[in-house]
């Protein structure tokens, strides 16, 4: 944690009379930082919480935390999902536009598409 976001988040918590829960989102205290990267102290008497992308010191198990966790996980993979979906709907109007059948391809002979007792 850098010391001028620090002093900010003192300052802060003096000048103004936060309601709580307070969330801190990043709350993870690397190695080096243990201590003195925790801004619970500015927030006593509050319920606060840690969230971060991964468990360790700063971050709390709650299920706030592990749904953060979650949330980030699956809005990660959104893009992917998304396109992956486009081009593969994209591959197959291409094929049915050329009149290509998935069978007639290298990718076709690796699926077991006939049944086992044809002669």
């Amino acid at each position: 944690m850098r010391d001028n976001v620090k002093k900010f988040v003192q300052t802060f918590s003096k000048a103004f009379d936060v309601p709580g829960p307070i969330y801190e989102f990043g709350s993870l205290q690397v190695e080096g930082q243990i201590g003195y990267a925790d801004l619970r102290p500015f927030f006593s008497g509050k319920q606060y919480t840690g969230c971060d992308f991964r468990m360790g010191p700063g971050v709390d198990g709650d299920p706030t935390a592990r749904g953060f966790y979650w949330g980030v996980l699956f809005l990660m993979a959104l893009p992917f999902a998304v396109a992956g979906s486009i081009g593969g709907w994209l591959v197959y109007r291409y094929w049915r536009a050329h009149g290509i059948h998935w069978r007639d391809l290298w990718i076709g002979r690796l699926a077991w598409t006939h049944k086992e007792n044809t002669p």
